[in-house]
């Protein structure tokens, strides 16, 4: 004979309570040349952002991506590494990232590669 039980998770949302709020709290260049972009949920339930980033040289947009969602849990930090295949960024490159995360406005942050 075999048993077996079946658990559920269950997500409560009282109506007016929640508040979704986020920021980048940094952009930094990496040796190796990829950027990490640090997102904090300042809100207090997940969210799971949408995150888009393209390289301009002077006026020329010379690469774009994205990178799948992936959750952040309520007013916890995580740490994106922005790739850049068959691209080596250089100086007076900037990297742009635009994060999406469902809340009133939609994040953009610019680093400026020195």
């Amino acid at each position: 004979k075999l048993a077996g039980r079946v658990g559920i998770s269950t997500y409560v949302e009282v109506f007016g309570t929640s508040v979704i709020d986020a920021e980048i709290e940094g952009m930094e260049v990496k040796r190796d040349g990829d950027v990490i972009v640090r997102v904090r949920n300042k809100g207090n339930i997940w969210v799971r952002p949408k995150l888009s980033y393209w390289v301009t040289r002077g006026k020329d947009k010379v690469y774009a991506d994205s990178l799948d969602a992936s959750l952040i849990l309520p007013f916890s930090l995580r740490e994106y590494r922005l790739k850049f295949k068959g691209l080596k960024i250089r100086k007076g490159d900037e990297v742009i990232a635009r994060i999406d995360y469902g809340g009133e406005k939609i994040l953009e942050g610019v680093k400026k590669i020195e």
